[in-house]
């Protein structure tokens, strides 16, 4: 008895039910995409389509810089620093050379708003007030309305021309000594309390008659006065200041100010002489100045401003320098009198540019594309360089620079490093070994990393990835300046056209200005599917089982052995999860690629793939 054959049924199935996000490479596995835009693992293993990014504000001119604080988002609008409800113009305070003007004068009066350049700021959150770098400008934003002031972190004095300058020895309030005389012998039948000013070489110094015998004074002031020149407006007691005086040339690099009022300030000094005058001209002006170094990067760390910076100077020599401000104090940068609170600086031995810093860990840490330098202690006696040769900051790249959770995140040349204080490591593998990307800017959002960069050819590329979950997603970009965050969730993006919401809980802020996306284009598209199987096989079936709201869509597409790609079928919106059916015309093929595009906040929770395998010999066709 012969029973009848029944032929070998050869369909097979492939499941999808994780979705594994961004894999940019050649061999990627089951659930891993090869290309995607606006997709999000939010709700892992569902994969998701993003929410739409709200846009914020616009400006009157150009944003130039954004900060998150105090549950608020501070500003600069052009030359106008903006927070919660009030503003103020700092156009007075800015040096000229902030802002770059490009237009013939010969034709026009003044430049509109379109031919101004504006250079874009760090803004800085120090106590109460927000610093803004490198326009060196501070803005207090005290909740007390009196005490909302702006000003420059460096000032410079610059007498007028024919006024009297006038240099004498006092006390440290500027009050005058009595009965002082000058001369190289000490004067004879002195009375209790008189001075005598020692001109003497090698023994000059101030004496005062006290219990029958001369005694030295143990610190010694001069006070420099010009009637009504207003120095409490550009300095106060305390500040480091430097200054071209012809009549007493000891006092003129880091003097430290004692007093400061309407009329004279007071510095520590000695003269050969009880008073001196000198009178300003044309070709001498007495200029008076508190300066802080120029610095590539700046951050803040333990009440402290840091900074560094890698160049040469006027004078030719190089510069590789980490700087800290005076404790404290942001006006201040070269105090050095052997205090706890003085101002810091050290010279680095790595050679090349530094690419950024940040506070991380309780440490100041700086970067240069091959090394990692912190900086531990806690005053400057005790402070202690650390280097390590690793994988720092891309040049460009300074921006990228973001703590999420317990780790530091950057880009750095090969890609992206994550730093936990030891070694970095590399998480970007799934970018592509052919993928080289430049100029990142990053932001924080709970525990993803947002991250865009530019590629080889100018295009910009957005990619998040979820430090939890491990996975890259890819996002449609924005060309991006910079990114401000908090930890309660939202994370605002900025262009100088807009400032966009990106974080969970944007829509709380600004809602009656909100406008933007009305909904999220997306696709998806696998890399090469059956090489794991070696017959040829006809693809004949999708089933995917997904949540697609009315007035969205799903369409899918599929590549055929690298061939374009054609449309198989589409997916109307329902408002329901259920299952969806695409039958598809078989085609005979090695490999293919599936494709799948949209729009709307569409939710899919798996994809079953249904081919037929058949031989593994060549088939060739006209």
């Amino acid at each position: 008895m012969f029973l009848p054959q029944v032929e070998e049924n050869l369909n097979t199935r492939d499941l999808i039910s994780q979705w594994r996000g961004y894999n940019h490479n050649y061999a990627i596995g089951m659930g891993e995409f090869y290309d995607m835009e606006n997709m999000t693992c939010d709700g892992f293993p569902i994969l998701m389509a993003r929410d739409v990014r709200p846009t914020l504000l616009h400006p009157m001119h150009a944003f130039r810089g954004i900060l998150y604080t105090d549950s608020a988002l501070c500003y600069l609008d052009g030359n106008t620093f903006h927070y919660k409800s009030w503003m103020m113009d700092l156009t007075d305070i800015v040096s000229e050379e902030e802002t770059e003007i490009s237009y013939d004068p010969e034709f026009e009066d003044e430049p509109d708003d379109e031919e101004i350049q504006w250079n874009d700021q760090i803004l800085i959150r120090f106590g109460a007030y927000v610093l803004i770098f490198p326009m060196n400008v501070w803005v207090n934003i005290a909740d007390n309305p009196q005490d909302r002031k702006a000003g420059s972190i460096t000032s410079t004095f610059v007498s007028d021309v024919g006024v009297t300058i006038t240099y004498k020895i006092s006390q440290r309030d500027g009050s005058e000594y009595q009965n002082v005389v000058a001369q190289e012998t000490a004067p004879t039948n002195p009375s209790e309390g008189d001075y005598w000013l020692n001109t003497t070489e090698g023994s000059e110094g101030l004496n005062v008659y006290l219990q029958s015998s001369w005694q030295p004074v143990a610190t010694c002031y001069i006070r420099i006065e010009i009637e009504n020149a207003g120095f409490d407006q550009y300095f106060r007691e305390e500040d480091i200041v430097n200054m071209n005086s012809d009549a007493v040339h000891d006092i003129n690099n880091g003097s430290v100010l004692q007093t400061v009022t309407d009329d004279f300030i007071v510095v520590i000094g000695l003269m050969d002489t009880v008073t001196k005058t000198e009178t300003t001209s044309a070709g001498y002006k007495l200029r008076i100045e508190r300066v802080m170094p120029s610095l590539d990067y700046i951050c803040a760390d333990k009440n402290r401003l840091w900074g560094c910076k890698y160049g040469h100077d006027i004078d030719g020599n190089l510069i590789n320098e980490i700087y800290a401000s005076k404790l404290g104090d942001f006006r201040n940068w070269y105090s050095y009198q052997g205090l706890t609170t003085d101002s810091y600086s050290a010279t680095i031995g790595a050679p090349g540019k530094f690419t950024g810093c940040i506070s991380y860990g309780g440490y100041p840490t700086f970067f240069k594309e091959d090394a990692i330098i912190r900086v531990s202690g806690n005053y400057p006696a005790e402070y202690n360089v650390m280097l390590t040769n690793a994988r720092g900051v891309q040049e460009g790249s300074s921006r990228s620079l973001a703590i999420v959770g317990e780790s530091l995140l950057y880009k750095a040349p090969g890609g992206v490093m994550a730093y936990d204080g030891s070694l970095p490591r590399m998480i970007s593998q799934a970018f592509g070994k052919d993928a080289y990307y430049y100029d990142g800017v990053a932001g924080v959002c709970g525990a993803k990393y947002y991250l865009e960069v530019v590629n080889d050819h100018g295009g910009h590329r957005m990619f998040v990835y979820d430090t939890e979950l491990g996975l890259w997603t890819k996002e449609s970009h924005l060309s991006l300046l910079g990114f401000s965050g908090s930890l309660d969730g939202r994370l605002f993006a900025y262009t100088y056209s807009s400032v966009f919401g990106m974080g969970i809980s944007d829509n709380e802020l600004y809602t009656d200005k909100k406008v933007g996306e009305e909904y999220v284009k997306w696709h998806l598209e696998t890399g090469d599917l059956g090489l794991d199987v070696p017959e040829f096989k006809y693809v004949n079936k999708l089933t995917l089982r997904a949540y697609i709201p009315t007035q969205s869509e799903v369409q899918f597409l599929i590549s055929y052995d690298d061939k374009p790609f054609e449309n198989i079928g589409d997916i109307r919106g329902l408002e329901e999860t259920m299952t969806h059916v695409i039958h598809i015309i078989p085609y005979r093929c090695d490999h293919y690629r599936l494709k799948m595009q949209g729009h709307g906040k569409v939710r899919m929770y798996s994809l079953a793939i249904g081919y037929e395998s058949e031989s593994d010999e060549y088939e060739y066709k006209n």
